[in-house]
């Protein structure tokens, strides 16, 4: 359900490299991916806000062989905490070195004002169902409970378990079941700790070692996956501006950039994300921004184009000057009544209403 075409699956992306790179380095193996993942998270921290995942990772990476030789855990042998004092080090300047790249972005240190505003903001996760729990109505809902149980079964059959795999379970099990939009990170979580080669150190020797031709047959299966996908979701120019007509106010727009219609904009939540791209004179005044507007205006824009009676005095409506609204919106069909305004263009999708200016004297 995650994997649409948005922002996130760059977090989905570079959250399984950190974690590929961090497992690496607590096992003692050489790895690129120290070179290349603090560019990874300067483009992450300018892309996504959720590039605060993969710090957690670093940061539990750091703080893992602590907790370990405080309480006198994690795995013996060649599966070690860390392989040795270079290796923690390792991972240490790592995280800095990370850490100081998120830095770099048009808001440097402020963009984790908007992490922690995203934190503290509750009402938000009561409001956008992608934010919302888990429903458990539909099949691959109980994909993570299942996934995360195995990994439990896993790790309680290994005796001594470091703290690092404890408390990665946790917090993402966490996350997963507070946010489904964050249900990739359980099943991250839990497939990092049931892959064979994470499982069974030191008995890969022949069965599971990635030859070339095994590396080659992984690479032609997901290029089928991707043009099996590419073909079923039909990814053409001329299919998606067809999809984006379909959900988005794409007429609208145009009639109020062609017809030259000044501001203020009124829109609903949902389009607000869509409209700053398309139509950039006119600021708008809801969008998806929740860290901008705030839990409880977002709350009050809602239920005012669901036709809550407060519509009537809502102070951003009565001083638009074009409203783009949604056709299946209760508030639209008031709007239809009101003589504060005129009906310009309605299309299967939108309409358009502009102000009706008193004539001056």
């Amino acid at each position: 359900p995650v994997l649409s075409e948005r922002p996130w699956l760059f977090t989905i992306l570079f959250c399984t490299f950190t974690l590929d790179v961090v497992l690496k380095l607590r096992e003692g193996k050489p790895t690129q991916g120290m070179v290349w993942l603090p560019v990874c998270y300067l483009l992450w921290a300018n892309l996504h806000i959720q590039f605060i995942y993969g710090l957690a990772i670093l940061a539990l990476g750091c703080v893992a062989p602590v907790i370990d030789r405080w309480l006198r855990l994690g795995e013996g042998g060649s599966y070690s905490v860390l392989s040795g004092p270079p290796s923690r080090w390792k991972i240490r300047i790592l995280a800095v070195t990370c850490f100081l790249a998120t830095l770099i972005n048009p808001y440097h240190v402020g963009v984790y004002g908007v992490v922690f505003g995203y934190a503290t903001d509750t009402q938000i996760y009561t409001l956008i169902h992608e934010l919302q729990a888990l429903s458990f109505r539909y099949f691959l809902d109980w994909t993570l409970p299942v996934l995360l149980a195995l990994a439990c079964f896993t790790l309680g059959r290994r005796g001594r378990v470091s703290s690092f795999y404890v408390l990665l379970l946790a917090g993402s099990g966490y996350l997963s079941f507070h946010s489904q939009r964050d249900l990739w990170f359980g099943v991250l979580a839990s497939l990092s700790i049931l892959a064979p080669a994470r499982i069974m150190p030191g008995r890969l020797t022949g069965t599971f070692a990635v030859t070339r031709w095994k590396a080659l047959l992984i690479a032609a299966m997901v290029v089928v996956v991707i043009v099996v996908l590419t073909w079923k979701r039909q990814l053409t120019e001329d299919q998606l501006w067809q999809k984006v007509g379909q959900r988005y106010p794409a007429q609208a727009a145009a009639v109020v950039e062609t017809r030259g219609y000044e501001g203020p904009l009124f829109n609903d939540f949902d389009w607000g994300g869509y409209l700053i791209w398309r139509l950039r004179a006119l600021p708008v005044s809801m969008d998806g921004r929740t860290n901008v507007h705030g839990g409880q205006r977002t709350k009050e824009a809602i239920a005012i184009w669901m036709a809550d009676p407060s519509w009537v005095n809502d102070p951003d409506l009565a001083t638009a000057g074009v409203i783009i609204a949604n056709v299946k919106l209760p508030l639209t069909q008031l709007l239809r009544t009101d003589q504060r305004f005129e009906l310009v263009h309605e299309d299967p999708v939108a309409v358009v209403f502009i102000a009706r200016r008193t004539p001056k004297p």
